[in-house]
């Protein structure tokens, strides 16, 4: 009888260490499979970074506003990091953290020696501003209901220009591709000496990215 159980207990042993081994082997596999997944995402999202980053360059170049360049590209690797880090731990890049805005909304803050209105826009609202040929400034877009300037921030950004982004841009190719939502994102500096506004595609719908670290006298509205 002891034997029979001692070879039985030695059986039972072979079985575990087996079904172990398997599981070892099963969770290897399945850890370098999502690593690559990972590293794929990555490089997809570096290629399209850069794409944008290109795109801003260029409506910075038509305004002669290359000086505002780091703080665009800022604003898209802070962006782009957030998606990134969203994908790594294992969350959807759409339900990262910021503002729930499905209507869309606008916010302002300053940072460094500039201040900052982001507006995002819905799908209703982006084509608004798309047909609207007449709005020729950030205040006139009030008047199409498409977007409203926060408290304190009116006397900055009011008569910013805005005409010359409903031209053709490789922005609308990515917002026609993608969310069909569209982001104004205007830059003035302390001094107002130097204005500009870039379209972007507002891939992260329907959430409206928190300001920076750093930044001040956030308003939303």
């Amino acid at each position: 009888m002891n034997k029979k159980l001692k070879v039985m207990s030695l059986a039972l042993c072979g079985v575990l260490i087996a079904y172990n081994l398997g599981v070892t082997s099963v969770y290897a596999k399945s850890t370098n499979v999502s690593e690559k997944g990972e590293q794929a995402v990555s490089n997809r999202l570096n290629v399209e970074k850069e794409q944008i980053l290109s795109d801003v360059y260029k409506q910075l170049e038509k305004q002669g506003k290359l000086d505002r360049y780091n703080i665009y590209k800022d604003i898209v690797e802070s962006e782009f990091q957030a998606r990134e880090n969203d994908t790594m731990s294992l969350r959807s890049a759409r339900s990262s953290g910021g503002y729930w805005a499905p209507k869309g909304m606008s916010v302002a803050y300053k940072i460094s020696s500039a201040s900052v209105l982001r507006i995002y826009m819905d799908k209703d609202k982006t084509q608004k501003y798309r047909n609207s040929s007449t709005v020729n400034s950030i205040g006139e877009l009030s008047k199409y209901g498409i977007a409203f300037i926060p408290y304190g921030y009116g006397a900055i950004f009011a008569t910013c220009s805005i005409a010359e982004y409903l031209v053709s841009s490789s922005a609308w190719k990515q917002i026609d591709n993608g969310t069909h939502c569209g982001e104004l994102v205007t830059v003035v500096d302390d001094n107002e000496l130097s204005r500009s506004t870039i379209l972007f595609h507002w891939s992260n719908y329907p959430y409206a990215d928190f300001p920076p670290s750093g930044a001040t006298n956030i308003s939303t509205k």
